[in-house]
């Protein structure tokens, strides 16, 4: 829009000013509301035990090992022996936070969803036999 300003006879000012801008549209934060869910769970030996079933809105997880002996966990599938599982120590846990993990488990962003079954042969790391054998867990969910 020219604007123009009279300084005396023929002699004036010409300014030229334009605006140009990006108009943008932002969305509020989107924010989920979780629920919670924990237990403790006394674990047999040599027997697998599903801890948690499967819940394909599980967000979060945290597992720990709050019993004396060495247990082993898989997603998805009842574990028949501890050879291919992965394994905590007492009191070791994993967490699993969106994509966030404290542990280095592969694709656990695709496995978080499954179920978790818990095994233990009532061992310690020097292979004595130990009690009790616990795991405890909390998970939060999408409601």
């Amino acid at each position: 829009f020219p604007v123009t300003i009279a300084k005396a006879t023929e002699n004036y000012i010409r300014i030229r000013c334009a605006y140009s801008g990006i108009i943008t549209y932002e969305q509020p934060p989107q924010t989920k509301s979780l629920t919670r869910n924990s237990g403790n769970q006394t674990l047999s030996v040599n027997s697998s035990t599903e801890l948690l079933g499967y819940n394909p809105k599980r967000k979060v997880l945290y597992l720990q090992n709050t019993g004396k002996s060495i247990i082993y966990f898989n997603f998805g599938n009842s574990i028949s022996s501890p050879e291919n599982c992965f394994s905590l120590a007492p009191n070791q846990s994993l967490s699993y936070e969106g994509d966030k993990v404290n542990k280095n488990l592969p694709l656990i962003e695709y496995l978080i969803t499954e179920s978790l079954h818990i095994f233990t042969e009532g061992k310690d790391k020097n292979g004595e036999s130990t009690n009790p054998n616990k795991a405890s867990f909390i998970e939060f969910s999408e409601v």
